[in-house]
């Protein structure tokens, strides 16, 4: 503490590498939810398929779970437990596939040759989870506040 500390550039590096390595745990994360519900890491998937997953991702994210360590069926519970477990979900979820519908959108995934968006498009949609989650859970934070 003594010395000078890091100049604006460097605290701007360290905030880009912190952020890459959420979005790394993220598309892991989303990567054991794919494969619990036995879904093509390549290649389209369904769109309901999709934004099931991506819903799962965001609940155990939500909830500080670990797909790794979940069950299908526990995976499951959770996503159906969550308006109960999660009062802002409504609006997470709201949030969750208004950002899925834009990233379906332009994805090129969509194209006839694929069943719909693939992986790496939903994996855009978990980062934007990490990224806005705090925008996402201030209904939330409000209804503390009163």
């Amino acid at each position: 503490l003594a010395g000078p500390g890091l100049d604006l550039n460097e605290i701007a590096i360290v905030a880009a590498l912190f952020r890459h390595f959420v979005h790394q745990e993220a598309s892991e994360m989303l990567r054991k939810v794919y494969s619990l519900r036995g879904l093509p890491l390549v290649g389209g998937t369904a769109a309901n398929e999709t934004e099931i997953a991506v819903e799962a991702f965001a609940s155990s994210f939500i909830m500080g779970r670990r797909p790794a360590t979940m069950t299908r069926s526990a995976m499951g519970s959770d996503l159906q437990s969550m308006p109960e477990a999660y009062p802002a979900w409504p609006f997470v979820r709201d949030s969750l596939r208004n950002a899925m519908r834009e990233q379906f959108e332009e994805a090129p995934a969509m194209s006839a040759a694929r069943k719909g968006p693939d992986f790496f498009t939903a994996a855009r949609v978990a980062h934007q989870v990490t990224d806005q989650m705090g925008f996402w859970q201030q209904p939330a934070c409000g209804g503390l506040k009163d």
